[in-house]
């Protein structure tokens, strides 16, 4: 499958495909380790809803604070 979609999302970049492939597979491994504390946080705390407001919620606000500010500073 991701012989298909990597492709499909760095198209089109010119200049910016090594800065989108690196983005894009940063994405990936930072699901696996987001995914891998909310297991492990589920377990100790026994109750998933907490372990989301403790995982997700934080990751969340900085993918909201990273959009606010994009055309400010010119990332």
């Amino acid at each position: 499958m991701w012989l298909v979609i990597f492709p499909i999302v760095i198209a089109g970049l010119g200049e910016f495909t090594k800065m989108g492939s690196a983005l894009l597979i940063m994405a990936i491994v930072g699901g696996l380790i987001l995914f891998s504390v909310y297991g492990y946080i589920a377990e100790i705390k026994g109750n998933a809803q907490i372990a989301y407001l403790i995982d997700d919620v934080p990751a969340h606000l900085f993918i909201l604070y990273f959009l606010a500010f994009w055309e400010k500073k010119k990332l």
